[in-house]
């Protein structure tokens, strides 16, 4: 008997699962990378008469070590590659496949209706040399080596197989030629699992396999995910297919600047890969994989029941409240079949390993950004008695809803990258967020650096560091998370602002005005071109504005000593006054009412993972 490890990885995203703006196709392909390590393990114990146990299974990722002979591991990687490559041609394996793990089996009612076919994957199989837990670890370190090498040789698409592409092209991916008619609903909510949605009037449209089968299969998996991840279906929520529905039929109370736009929330785990390395044992080379195996399952457990769970208990919390204009905001109203039926206007587009990938209405976009950093506040990981702080960086787009979701993503990720250079005092990651709110569909292409420094003349000149320029727009998550029942500060203090009655900070009239002479001036940044701006706000403080309560935290975000990320390096006046001038209708859309959302409530740091 021969032992190997292998590990298999879903690859090359962009091109194979956020290619479009229909969230059906987008959950669909997202679903397909979650469900493919349940596959894989499923033909490795067909292969091998017996259940197996995975070093580590991820959310399009998972590594095994097999015992079994040289011809029986040929077959086993016969198998498994076909399956990557050709699945979906067996319909009737395929429904008993998905039975097994509960969810859906019409997923599979359909030929080609299973997008692994659709998309990328890279499998390696990788012999021990000689035994024990050092072994298995690096062969596991060579397979994903050997994975890398495979994904930079591989072609980012997948092409049509010769003779079935047609001359019309795909309009909704428009990356591959058109090879099969579907029927594309008019009505864009989704129907609940069970409901007959070819009874809705649809047109036929020409698309590819790859577009056919992610749609068929979100629509089937939708109300499964939440099933799987939380055994509960929440009532049955519906949801939205596009991100045009996210931000329709808009809450009255709104101003206009936040209707038709989404927030695209992205967060990324600090140094989880080197917390799973401690986990394992300073004392290895490499990690031993069962540590991955625990990491992963802590996280896992966290995420589902003290992130997810709550988000959707509070705006299925909304979506029940009495009053129609409250249930707007967490829900899209749309007449149905003669009655009024809503979709949540929540979607879950990546989730697993380290990341998260969360889009909703922008008006939802700091009230989602306060629920995360207020419920994953204190999230240890545990070993052996040891905790290990868990935190996280975050990019929050705010865009309109015509913007493709490849370029809202890639920005968010973008943002969150640039929040991970920021560290505390002490020199430690801590939680941090970077946002962007973009007025019409286009989003830059460029680097985001140049971007900011054609919005902010002198930005470059005066802040010559790239790092410093992303600690200046960096916030920390302190400033987003509840205390003591009430809201975030940063939140608050925008709900303050916006209170006529409580003249409180600077009028918006003011910050406006202030931001133009230092665009004229080229005022943004620290030092002396900042001193004009800096005094024609002490003389608005001295006169007109004396009667108003204005201290510091109202002209810079980072005032409260314990909020600060980088005391040695002050945020010019003029770009704080910018990023309050940019959050201004989104921070707290609903300020003016009585009734807001939910607060959040700070979670239970003894809870066990």
């Amino acid at each position: 008997m021969l032992e190997y490890v292998m590990r298999m990885e879903g690859v090359n995203f962009t091109s194979t699962v956020t290619d479009t703006t229909d969230l059906s196709i987008v959950r669909g392909g997202s679903l397909a990378l979650l469900w493919s390590p349940i596959r894989m393990c499923a033909i490795i114990e067909a292969h091998l008469r017996r259940q197996i146990k995975p070093l580590y299974m991820g959310a399009s990722q998972a590594a095994f070590h097999i015992s079994c002979d040289a011809e029986t591991a040929d077959r086993l990687d016969h198998a498994l590659r076909r399956a990557l490559l050709l699945e979906g041609a067996e319909p009737d394996a395929l429904k008993a496949a998905i039975k097994k793990t509960g969810q859906n089996e019409d997923a599979a009612k359909k030929k080609d209706s299973l997008p692994l076919a659709h998309l990328r994957f890279v499998l390696d199989r990788v012999p021990l040399k000689g035994s024990g837990q050092e072994a298995v670890a690096e062969a596991l370190a060579a397979a994903e080596a050997h994975n890398r090498a495979r994904q930079m040789r591989s072609l980012t698409v997948v092409l049509p197989f010769p003779g079935t592409a047609r001359e019309l092209p795909d309009p909704v991916s428009r990356i591959l030629p058109g090879e099969t008619t579907i029927d594309m609903p008019r009505g864009s909510i989704t129907p609940l699992p069970g409901e007959d949605e070819e009874e809705r009037k649809s047109d036929p449209a020409v698309v590819s396999k790859s577009v056919a089968a992610r749609r068929h299969f979100g629509r089937q998996l939708r109300q499964g995910f939440y099933r799987w991840e939380l055994n509960e279906d929440f009532g049955g929520l519906r949801f939205t297919d596009s991100l045009q529905d996210i931000a329709s039929e808009a809450p009255h109370c709104l101003p206009e600047q936040v209707r038709n736009k989404i927030a695209v929330f992205y967060a990324d785990g600090n140094k989880f890969g080197k917390i799973r390395e401690q986990m394992a044992g300073s004392g290895n080379l490499v990690p031993w994989p069962p540590a991955l195996c625990e990491f992963s399952r802590q996280l896992g457990n966290l995420r589902k029941n003290s992130l997810l769970r709550p988000l959707l208990t509070a705006l299925r919390t909304q979506w029940q409240n009495d009053d129609p204009e409250i249930r707007k905001r967490a829900a899209f109203p749309k007449e149905l079949r003669g009655r009024l039926q809503h979709a949540l206007r929540f979607e879950t587009l990546l989730w697993g390993g380290d990341e998260i990938l969360f889009v909703a209405p922008a008006w939802l976009g700091f009230w989602l950004v306060e629920g995360f950093f207020t419920l994953t506040n204190g999230w240890p990981a545990k070993h052996e008695g040891e905790l290990y702080p868990l935190t996280h960086a975050a990019g929050l787009v705010i865009c309109d809803r015509k913007t493709p979701i490849r370029q809202s993503k890639a920005m968010a990720e973008d943002l969150a990258n640039r929040a991970k250079r920021v560290r505390n005092e002490k020199g430690d990651l801590v939680d941090a967020i970077q946002i962007e709110v973009f007025e019409s569909a286009d989003v830059p292409e460029d680097q985001l650096d140049r971007h900011r420094c054609r919005l902010y003349p002198g930005l470059r000149s005066g802040l010559v560091a790239e790092d410093d320029r992303s600690a200046a727009f960096t916030l920390p998550g302190a400033l987003f998370r509840t205390e003591a029942g009430g809201r975030a500060p940063l939140i608050q203090r925008f709900a303050e602002w916006q209170n006529s009655r409580l003249r409180r900070g600077l009028p918006r009239s003011q910050v406006y005005r202030l931001l133009h002479m230092a665009t004229a001036q080229t005022a943004f940044v620290a030092g002396a071109p900042e001193q004009p701006v800096r005094d024609a706000l002490l003389a608005y403080r001295s006169n007109a504005g004396r009667e108003r309560d204005i201290t510091d935290a109202d002209t810079n975000l980072w005032a409260d000593p314990k909020y600060t990320l980088k005391p040695d390096l002050p945020r010019p006046l003029a770009l704080s006054l910018a990023m309050i001038a940019q959050y201004w209708d989104f921070a707290a859309p609903f300020a003016q009412e009585s009734e807001d959302l939910p607060h959040w409530q700070p979670p239970n740091a003894e809870t066990t993972p």
